[in-house]
């Protein structure tokens, strides 16, 4: 069963770091992704602002919520029988 917590872990943590990383980086540069794509509220710029604290909130959910999505799966997986599963 460990096998299989380990695999969904970092699938999870895996898509945590990038998505984290990914959308601070749009967040960050969001005005100049608008005007690169022509897209224009008359000239307003949106303010953005990234705060450090709840990003890492963030973080620790997502982390959390895929562990914890995990367990079920992980549990179906290992009490399965090895000569049914083949056959499935």
């Amino acid at each position: 069963m460990l096998i299989f917590i380990i695999q969904g872990a970092s699938s999870g943590i895996i898509g945590t770091l990038l998505g984290t990383i990914l959308g601070v980086i749009l967040a960050l540069n969001l005005n100049d992704l608008m005007q690169l794509l022509h897209v224009s509220f008359a000239g307003i710029t949106l303010p953005t602002l990234v705060e450090p604290k709840q990003v890492i909130i963030i973080i620790i959910g997502l982390l959390c919520l895929s562990l914890l999505s995990t367990l079920y799966p992980a549990y179906k997986a290992a009490n399965i029988q090895t000569r049914r599963g083949v056959t499935l």
